[in-house]
C-alpha cells in the first residue's frame, strides 16, 4: 500500500477474492476487471489509448 500512496497516479487492479482493499489516494483508479485485463484497463485509463 505504501507504494500506491507514493505515486501521483495509482491503479488498483480488481482481485479475484472478496476481500475489500481500503486505500486513500486522490488519483486512484480501481479497475472493473481482474488480472492481466485489469492491468490493461488501468493503463488504458491513464495513458488514454487501447492496449491489446
Amino acid at each position: 500500500m505504501a507504494l500506491l500512496k507514493a505515486t501521483d497516479a495509482a491503479v488498483l487492479i480488481r482481485g479475484v477474492h472478496s476481500h475489500p482493499v481500503e486505500i486513500e489516494h486522490p488519483s486512484l483508479y480501481r479497475t472493473q476487471t481482474a488480472g492481466p485485463r485489469g492491468w490493461a484497463e488501468g493503463m488504458e485509463h491513464w495513458l488514454g489509448k487501447e492496449l491489446s
